[in-house]
């Protein structure tokens, strides 16, 4: 077997289809990193079922499909296929080629196939299992893989061993089989569980199947006595509903006669209502009148009013008017004198105003001449100033040096004092770290006890977890029998219902005639659709109609004749119609102890259907057997035809017809009665599935539930654990806080003392500062007093200025005063003189208002006494309406005790009316009552019974006394009460119950027999596995030394078992001895003989068990020239067996090649091959 074509569509950076023919040999694939070489190694992998997209350097499955570039869309779906040569059969399966496909899509969904044939990962694993092809066996290595082999646990290595020993489909089938054992102990556990829980119940459930059988006897007995007692209520009942139905019909005819009297009484009032509203409408005209003669009136008076008002003002107003004219001409002779006044006061304000001029010059020449003797004093001034500031300088500088001294003095001081107090508190400091540390070893003490705790709990947890588990697992298999159970029943109702509805069972002529005439209003149906037969008697009545039961009911003749003329037409057969307005019977009415009762009796239909039953069953008795059928046809002298229960007849005559009866050629009231009993039975196993699917439901909440909280513990114990760590850290760092803090000590120790040493330098500048400082007082006391003498000279000065300035100042405020004086004066002039021209136009226009008013005044007075006069007239109208108004009132009141006479007998008739009502509806309600009793009987012989009123009176209850029945039926519900609670169903509970206990131990011991057949099993695997381990590792051993020898020119390499009396389980060790070293583990190796050693090992089991293919990813890449020579040598010689597939860069490597492939990105993103067949070339 080997690979002959990988074929890649859309995978990876391989967007277009790209095809690698592949020859046995070896075939390099080489070309620029990036340029997609490493994918086709993936595409091997993945389609050997490579489940992890990180496996294949991707984060999600889907990232394998080309994903597009800058010039091509992205591909919807990645394909690869491998083809290979199967014409040896190494694989097991009947073709020479195997075409092994997958295909993925970008919604996610994978696909697999064998030869184009859909097929499960699983089929894949199978076909290669044991071959050393597949996606994690030595066949593939991987970039990188070559080192993680010499670097994984010894136990890890062991699985690459176990590929090359063949062992691993036997693992698989030990996995497997050790499920089915652990399974197998869990069933059998579950199994002894329901045993002993069902044969604990069985003693119960005996007891009450025969308390049930009693309690159904007395239900029977009561069940009679109930009925008959409520028809007898029912017949009383009719009864007193005929006699309320009369009393209501009396009452209903005197309730007429009163409605008509109301009827004539309302008309006479309201032909008085309509008298009585024509005299309220001239009323109410009157009343408009009277109030639009108010109207006027009050318009009237209110004009009379305003004119007489307006009368008053304007008399007022020629008062007022005259009066104000006084007042102005006393103004006027005011107002001129004040301006005479001001006048006389203008001219002494200029006189005043030019001696005060001539006064200010005099004063103003003598305060210059001062002005210039104070500025010469004063640059005297200035130079003793800037003196002394140049002394103030020094004094500041020196005082800023002494103050500076004596902060540093200070800071020397504070510092000495901060050493010592951080001294004192490093060493607090470090006394209460020692604390924290022994109270945090503690602490993790407590944390050490309370995750053993949680531990414990754990354990506890995941006990309870692999209960329900196993509880689920039982109650799934209990689902999936219940369910079979369940479409079994489905499936025989359906096929069953099929058949009643082609009429399976039917001649020709009746089933073409149903199936024609389906639905059609003159067709009612075939004798056995349209009764129903009691379970027992059917094999009786199947007899006693024989094929009667496909004689078609019609409405009437005429129909029959047109279907019978159809089946002639089409030659459909041959059919008997019974029309339902011609066939009567006459039924036997036999009261014999002997029989089981007339045949048309004893089976249900519905009453239209009465004449066609009795024609065919009511002649025809139905008798227990036949031994009582020969003695009742006896008895009547073989008249009536007698069938027995187990379908003997005995014909009119005394013919007999017995034997063995199969109701199955025929079958059609059997068949309708099946399918009801399925449905009941499909009603009860559909509840038993629902129960178990809430069962199931419950279980997998709990389970969910124990889950949550393992997962929860699981994170406490995490919290935990990391707060365990926490705290080992805290002690680390406490504790190099610790010795840092005894550094720090020794360190504040040292700068104390430095800092003494300077207090001292400090304190000797500070004193020969203190005498610079006297110096300068000195010099600044003799300035200042120089300083003094002239400020006070100036001060003089000054003083005598400043009082003439102010006298100059005073005679300048005088003269603005004056100024200002006289300039009002001239305003105020000025304003009186436009006062008195103003006052005068006033005075004039007030004589001329006097005149006009005076003129108003006669007109008013005129039209006054016009609107006294009209005001006359309309009082006397409106007394000649208020006459008539009263007696329109009069004549309304006669009309209102009229329609009160009216109204007191319609009142009477209405109380009559009401009292027939109440006494109607009284009867009415006694009526419904009635029909309410009624009801309530009829459903309770529907609902307790299942029997219809008409029903009832048909079974020809015997007539009861009231209190007899109910003192026997109080008797009888004391015998059911005391029987306590009764379970109907445990009858056929108990049944089952023996059926499924015989049933579950003959299971048992199957799942025994299968257990020990497991255990032999699984013991003979690992005989086999350990067996053909420990020949395969002996083989790969010697291999290796010689492999090793070949690569490394020289050395040995050595194999060896971690645990060799556990060969199942034994790890595996390496050890090497590169030439001119002593022998030593891989660790020890530098990156290069790693490499060669893995390579040495490959090439050991290649030999020991040569795979089909092998694909190498740059295993070669750490080798240095000669090593990578030595490595193409041995990679020919040994693909004379194994066909290689190796990805590289080496040149030693393509130079051993076969066949040449290159892959190169012409266009961004997508890779090209490019092939050389370097045999031919040689060639």
């Amino acid at each position: 077997m080997y690979l002959k074509k990988i074929e890649l569509n859309g995978f990876k950076s391989f967007a277009n289809k790209t095809e690698f023919l592949i020859n046995p040999g070896i075939t390099a694939i080489v070309g620029p990193n990036g340029s997609g070489k490493s994918n086709i190694i993936d595409a091997i992998r993945w389609v050997l079922g490579e489940q992890s997209a990180k496996a294949l350097r991707g984060s999600k499955m889907e990232d394998v499909i080309f994903a597009g570039s800058e010039g091509r869309k992205q591909k919807n779906y990645a394909e690869v296929s491998l083809v290979f040569d199967n014409s040896q059969g190494k694989l097991a399966i009947d073709y020479s080629e195997v075409n092994i496909i997958r295909r993925i899509f970008r919604d996610g969904e994978s696909e697999y196939y064998i030869n184009k044939t859909p097929c499960r990962l699983k089929d894949i694993h199978e076909l290669f299992m044991d071959t050393g092809v597949g996606k994690e066996a030595y066949s593939i290595i991987s970039q990188g893989q070559v080192e993680d082999i010499l670097n994984s646990r010894p136990e890890e290595k062991r699985i690459i061993f176990e590929e090359a020993a063949g062992i691993v489909k036997y693992k698989n089938k030990k996995k497997e089989s050790l499920k089915k054992l652990e399974e197998t102990e869990q069933n059998l556990v579950r199994l002894d569980d329901i045993l002993y829980n069902l044969e604990q119940d069985l003693p119960q459930i005996q007891q009450e199947a025969v308390k049930a059988k009693e309690y159904k006897n007395i239900k029977e007995k009561l069940k009679g006595l109930e009925v008959a007692l409520v028809l007898e209520k029912i017949n009383n009942l009719e009864k007193t509903y005929k006699e309320t139905d009369k009393q209501i019909e009396e009452k209903r005819l005197l309730k007429e006669e009163v409605e008509k009297a109301i009827e004539i009484t309302n008309s006479n009032k309201e032909e008085l209502i309509k008298n009585i509203k024509d005299i309220e409408l001239e009323l109410n005209n009157l009343r408009d009148q009277e109030l639009q003669l108010i109207k006027d009136l009050e318009g009237l008076k209110y004009n009379l009013e305003l004119n007489k008002r307006q009368l008053s003002d304007g008399k007022k107003k020629v008062e007022n008017l005259k009066f104000e004219n006084l007042e102005l001409e006393e103004y006027l002779r005011q107002v001129t004198l004040k301006i005479e006044e001001l006048d006389k006061k203008l001219k002494v304000n200029q006189q005043e105003l030019q001696n005060n001029k001539k006064l200010i010059n005099n004063d103003e020449e003598q305060s210059v001449k001062l002005k210039i003797e104070i500025d010469q004093f004063k640059e005297q001034l200035e130079i003793y100033k800037e003196e002394i500031i140049e002394i103030l300088n020094d004094l500041a500088t020196i005082k800023n040096e002494l103050k500076n001294l004596e902060n540093n003095k200070g800071k020397i001081i504070n510092e000495c004092h901060r050493k010592e107090r951080e001294l004192i508190s490093f060493q607090e400091r470090s006394n209460q770290l020692r604390e924290k540390l022994h109270n945090k070893q503690r602490e993790i003490e407590e944390i050490n006890t309370l995750i053993d705790r949680q531990n414990n709990l754990k354990e506890d947890l995941l006990e309870q977890i692999s209960v329900i588990k196993n509880n689920i697992e039982m109650e799934k298999d209990r689902l999936e029998r219940q369910k079979s159970k369940v479409n079994e029943l489905k499936s025989k109702i359906t096929a069953l219902t099929n058949l009643e509805m082609s009429y399976a069972g039917y001649s020709l002529g009746p089933k073409e005639t149903l199936k024609k005439f389906k639905g059609h209003p003159s067709l009612e149906g075939a004798i056995a659709q349209l009764l129903t037969v009691p379970e027992h008697l059917t094999t009786a009545i199947e007899v006693a109609l024989g094929s009667s039961l496909q004689n078609i009911v019609v409405k009437d003749e005429f129909f029959a004749a047109e279907v019978i003329e159809y089946l002639r037409k089409n030659k459909l057969g041959r059919a008997t119609f019974l029309p339902l307005n011609i066939i009567k019977g006459t039924p036997l009415n036999l009261a014999d102890p002997d029989i089981i009762g007339v045949a048309s009796n004893l089976v249900h239909y519905e009453k239209k259907y009465s004449g066609i039953m009795d024609f065919l069953l009511g002649r025809i008795i139905i008798v227990k057997n036949l031994d009582i059928g020969l003695k009742v046809a006896k008895k009547y002298n073989y008249k009536y035809k007698i069938v027995s229960l187990e379908g003997d007849v005995l014909n009119v005559g005394g013919a007999i017809t017995g034997g063995n009866y199969n109701g199955k050629s025929l079958g059609l009231i059997q068949r309708a009665q099946e399918i009801e009993g399925l449905k009941i039975e499909l009603k009860k196993e559909e509840d038993g599935l629902a129960q178990i699917q809430r069962a199931l439901t419950k279980g997998e909440e709990e389970y969910k539930k124990f889950s949550e909280q393992l997962e929860q513990l699981h994170h406490y114990l995490g919290m935990l654990q990391g707060d365990k760590n926490n705290k080992y850290q805290e002690i680390l760092l406490m504790e190099q806080e610790i010795k840092s803090i005894k550094g720090h000590i020794e360190l504040i120790k040292g700068e104390k003392k430095i800092f003494e040493n300077d207090l001292k330098e400090l304190e000797e500048k500070i004193s020969q500062t203190l005498k610079n400082e006297k110096v300068k007082e000195d010099e600044k006391q003799r300035i200042t007093l120089s300083i003094k003498e002239i400020n006070e000279l100036i001060i003089k000065k000054n003083n005598f200025y400043e009082s003439l300035k102010s006298k100059i100042v005073s005679k300048q405020i005088t003269i603005a005063s004056l100024e200002q004086e006289y300039h009002s004066i001239k305003k105020q002039l000025t304003m009186l003189n436009e006062e008195k021209r103003r006052t005068e136009i006033k005075f004039k226009e007030n004589g001329e208002n006097i005149n006009l008013t005076v003129e108003e005044i006669g007109r008013l007075q005129k039209l006054i006494d016009d609107l006294s006069n009209e005001n006359l007239k309309l009082e006397k109208l409106k007394f000649k309406i208020n006459e008539q108004q009263v007696n329109h009132h009069v004549l309304k009141r006669e009309v209102d005790e009229k329609i009160q006479q009216a109204e007191d007998k319609l009142k009477e008739l209405e109380q009559s009316k009401e009292i027939l009502l109440t006494k109607l509806n009284t009867l009415n309600l006694k009526k419904s009552k009635i029909l309410l009793e009624l009801d309530g009987y009829t459903e309770k012989l529907l609902s307790e019974y299942y029997l219809t009123v008409g029903e009832a009176k048909e079974l020809n209850y015997p007539e009861v006394d009231e209190k007899e029945a109910i003192k026997e039926i109080n008797i009888l519900r004391e015998d059911l009460k005391g029987l306590g609670e009764v379970n109907l169903g445990a009858i056929e509970e108990y049944k089952k119950i023996k059926g499924k206990i015989d049933f579950l131990k003959e299971q048992k011991n199957d799942l025994t027999r299968a257990k020990l057949d497991l255990k032999k099993i699984i013991l003979e695997m690992d005989r086999q596995m350990a067996s053909q381990f420990e020949e395969s590792f002996e083989k790969i051993k010697v291999y290796f030394n010689e492999v090793f020898q070949k690569l490394f020119n020289g050395g040995r390499g050595y194999l060896r078992l971690t645990d060799p009396e556990n060969l199942l389980e034994s790890g595996v060790e390496i050890f090497v001895q590169p030439p001119g070293k002593k022998l030593q583990s891989m660790t020890l190796l530098s990156g290069g003989e790693k490499a060669l050693t893995a390579i040495a090992l490959l090439f050991a089991i290649l030999k020991t068990k040569p795979s089909p293919f092998c694909v190498l990813d740059e295993i070669e890449a750490s080798l240095d020239e000669a090593n990578v020579d030595r490595f193409g040598a041995f990679l020919k010689e040994m693909s004379k067996e194994i066909q290689f597939i190796i990805v590289t860069h080496r040149k030693g490597t393509m130079e051993s090649a076969d066949i040449l492939y290159g892959i190169t990105m012409e266009e961004n993103g997508i890779s090209k091959q490019i092939s050389v067949n370097l045999e031919k070339r040689v060639g």
